[in-house]
């Protein structure tokens, strides 16, 4: 027996692990990731072993939603004014405590969950100045009188290298994936959904990024016990990275839900079109953000990042954005190569089925 924090797995004589408890899993992810996708790829509500969050997690999206209502989203921290502090920092305690409170509540329900939360959003605000000043090649400060390190009636502890305002404790209940996306391909995708809330150069260069996620990997990749990385699967650890262009695959994705206790039998590949009831129960961001979703009937190939082309897509997007957006969306693009190929390196894989058959299945998760 292993021991995978709340969770015990009794071992087999094959490559699947049965776990004896639910497994809280979480989504980490950046917008415009195929993040919608993959969860109805992996049919939720028809999942015993899931007690799913009515909205799908985002328990941080109040707090950025203030920001964003604002101004201040993407602006350096030290320059608000102390009520905007207090503010946001209650805000984000708020949403902490939200986060641990789903997770007693799935405990008390028997069941496991997987909800969805966007890294850059629940980063300690010290560190979210300090990498945007550096970004801008900009005068450090005094980070002391900024961090979201104060909270009354729960466990703030960090070690190095959680930049988050969520606790050691609380981040290692859960089984983190990361999903990740060609900048080429999300960060566009991002500014024709989200043109009217991140329309200024602070917005972009804090939403743009796959900085929080390559650091939040290497956290866990340090911090979890070999009994904590352990999946339903022998030959796949925690923590997790998806390519959303492997996503594609069906095999893959049976690959990923097997290993994070969900029932392959029911994911599906196809589905109907949203009924006119469905989209009149989505708000207008969700319209929106999940509108190619919305209209399609199964996964569309055509969505990969195969082939792309980062200078014939900053053409394209001199067209449809003018040259600013286009430039700043170009260097968004460079600067955030590294950080995304150092996290592809590290994905979950499986080999292409070709016309021999389907070939005998490789994973790669390195840390």
């Amino acid at each position: 027996m292993g021991d995978h924090g709340s969770v015990k797995y009794e071992v087999h004589a094959s490559d699947h692990v049965v776990p004896s408890k639910a497994v809280y899993n979480v989504l980490f992810t950046q917008p415009r990731t195929c993040s919608h996708l993959l969860l109805r790829i992996l049919n939720l509500p028809q999942q015993p072993s899931i007690y799913a969050h009515p909205s799908s997690g985002y328990f941080f999206i109040s707090a950025m939603q203030k920001r964003f209502s604002d101004g201040r989203i993407g602006k350096y921290i030290t320059e608000w004014t102390e009520e905007q502090k207090v503010d946001f920092r209650d805000s984000m305690n708020q949403s902490a405590e939200r986060v641990e409170n789903w997770i007693k509540e799935v405990q008390n329900a028997g069941k496991g969950t997987i909800f969805k939360e966007h890294t850059s959003w629940f980063i300690d605000s010290a560190w979210e100045e300090k990498f945007l000043r550096g970004l801008h090649n900009a005068e450090e400060v005094d980070w002391s009188s900024i961090s979201n390190n104060e909270s009354v009636g729960r466990d703030t502890t960090r070690t190095a290298g959680n930049e988050t305002v969520l606790s050691d404790d609380t981040l290692k209940k859960l089984r983190p994936t990361f999903l990740i996306r060609h900048p080429a391909l999300a960060f566009p995708s991002l500014a024709k959904s989200s043109i009217d809330v991140i329309n200024s150069a602070d917005a972009q260069f804090f939403s743009l990024t796959y900085h929080w996620s390559r650091r939040l990997y290497e956290w866990y990749s340090a911090n979890l016990s070999e009994e904590q990385k352990q999946t339903n699967r022998e030959d796949l650890q925690s923590p997790i990275i998806l390519d959303a262009d492997d996503i594609l695959e069906p095999a893959l994705v049976r690959k990923y839900a097997d290993a994070i206790g969900l029932d392959t039998s029911a994911l599906r590949f196809e589905w109907e079109v949203a009924t006119q009831g469905e989209l009149e129960k989505a708000s207008g961001l969700a319209r929106r953000m999940k509108s190619t979703l919305f209209a399609s009937t199964s996964v569309e190939k055509g969505k990969s990042s195969e082939g792309v082309n980062i200078e014939a897509e900053t053409k394209k997007w001199v067209e449809e954005y003018g040259q600013e957006i286009a430039d700043r969306l170009a260097y968004l693009v460079e600067k955030a190569m590294p950080d995304f190929e150092w996290l592809k390196e590290r994905r979950m894989r499986v080999p292409k089925v070709d016309e021999q058959g389907p070939a005998s299945y490789a994973m790669n998760y390195s840390s």
